[in-house]
């Protein structure tokens, strides 16, 4: 985990806040001590308030729609595939259409 927070910061800058619902990666004592070290406030949806994190929800059910059904790839590396390319759309051009 430290390894892709580092490669988030370097890419995107480091956030003032950085909101998350409570998954037990987001709540373990390294991840936490991360944020804390690079002077990022932590901020956490309620319990069972999915709600609270719209954007993320938005962003899985978009992910889910795009990509269909799974189940129409032949094998495991042709879905990896799918996701990694659908995930470098989003990162590179799609959120540009949002910010």
């Amino acid at each position: 985990m430290p390894a892709a927070f580092f490669a988030v910061l370097e890419q995107h800058g480091r956030p003032r806040i950085l909101h998350s619902d409570r998954d037990s990666e987001y709540l373990s004592q390294i991840y936490m001590e991360l944020a804390t070290n690079c002077g990022i406030e932590m901020s956490y949806s309620a319990k069972v308030a999915p709600w609270e994190n719209g954007y993320q929800e938005s962003f899985y059910n978009g992910f889910k729609v795009d990509l269909g059904d799974p189940g129409r790839f032949e094998s495991v590396g042709q879905l990896v595939e799918a996701i990694h390319l659908q995930l470098y759309v989003y990162n590179h051009w799609r959120i540009h259409l949002y910010t």
